[in-house]
């Protein structure tokens, strides 16, 4: 009666519901959503849709969930997206919420968010795109990414620029579990057996309390000018953490990687406070780069080696067997037992 839909085809999509006006709205039962049709299709800022517990699905030459054309300040909440085109497409509006939310088996990516966006409590599986694709300013909180991006290798949980990421889990997803661009925080997560990286992240940002385990490449792959602090590293295919120029390790447990514990892929890193136990090597910086510091840390029986350190870095002295009176030991010495 209030939100009457319209046809499709001929290359012109359609709608089951369209919603041209600001208001609450909810649904009584479920939608399926036929050839070149929306589930719903919102064309006006300031809607709320409550699901209400029901289930919106496509069929195969079907389109979006839920489609949003670009409208801000939307909020979709309460409910399951199966087997559409996209589960709920946004990606150019922007302070938008998405709540409560369970999309699985779609053809592109689960959630597609705009900027300034709110994704909470939702699970994404076996989506063929990202599971969660968000736009800049946006958070994730509370939200499950499994086995999504099978179409493109492409990744469980994806943040563009200054995107908070924070007690997300993302496992065997195709891509990272959890790829973030510049600038962004991401905490309290756990990505693990996903096909590339557990965490990738670009430059400047943060990664704090996460556990990332048995991932094909490496646990954390960080860039410029990332600080990776309080992080599990276990069982990944390359090293524990990779990090990249001006970037900091400081209390990181890496241990049974592939590669190395903690690997420096560049210049003026610090890394400190660190354990690295049965990687190839503990700690490894690469030939040819300076500048970075090393102190603090233990290795202890990592096949290839303990510490590989190349001269003009600061990399304190390595005191094996300290015992119990720390003989030798200065202030900043590393330790291999």
């Amino acid at each position: 009666t209030n939100t009457p839909g319209a046809p499709g085809g001929n290359g012109t999509d359609g709608a089951v519901y369209i919603i041209n006006n600001p208001g609450s709205y909810y649904l009584t039962g479920n939608v399926t959503a036929g050839a070149s049709l929306h589930g719903i299709w919102v064309f006006a800022d300031d809607v709320t849709i409550d699901l209400n517990g029901f289930n919106i699905s496509s069929s195969s030459t079907g389109r979006d969930g839920v489609n949003i054309a670009g409208n801000s300040r939307i909020t979709v909440r309460n409910g399951t997206i199966t087997g559409c085109r996209l589960g709920l497409n946004n990606n150019v509006g922007a302070d938008c919420r998405y709540e409560n939310l369970t999309v699985s088996g779609c053809r592109d990516s689960g959630i597609k968010a705009g900027k300034r966006c709110v994704i909470q409590n939702c699970t994404t599986r076996v989506n063929l795109g990202c599971g969660i694709w968000m736009d800049d300013n946006s958070i994730a909180r509370s939200c499950l990414a499994w086995g999504n991006g099978l179409t493109g290798n492409l990744h469980g949980i994806r943040g563009w620029d200054r995107c908070v990421i924070t007690d997300c889990l993302s496992d065997e997803n195709y891509g990272s579990g959890i790829d973030a661009h510049y600038n962004c925080r991401i905490s309290s997560c756990s990505a693990q057996k996903n096909k590339i990286s557990g965490i990738a992240v670009g430059t400047t940002n943060t990664v704090t309390d996460c556990l990332c385990h048995e991932n094909t490449a490496n646990g954390i792959s960080a860039g410029w000018r990332t600080h990776v602090k309080s992080c599990q590293t276990d069982d990944n295919g390359n090293a524990g953490i990779s990090l990249g120029s001006g970037g900091s390790a400081t209390d990181n447990n890496c241990n049974g990687n592939g590669y190395a514990g903690i690997q420096v892929n560049a210049d003026s890193c610090r890394i400190e406070r660190n354990q690295a136990r049965s990687n190839e090597y503990g700690i490894s910086v690469n030939n040819g780069k300076s500048g970075n510091f090393v102190a603090l840390n233990r290795c202890v029986g990592n096949t290839l080696g303990n510490f590989y350190v190349p001269a003009n870095n600061a990399f304190a002295p390595v005191i094996a067997n300290p015992g119990t009176t720390f003989t030798g030991a200065t202030a900043w010495s590393n330790f291999s037992n």
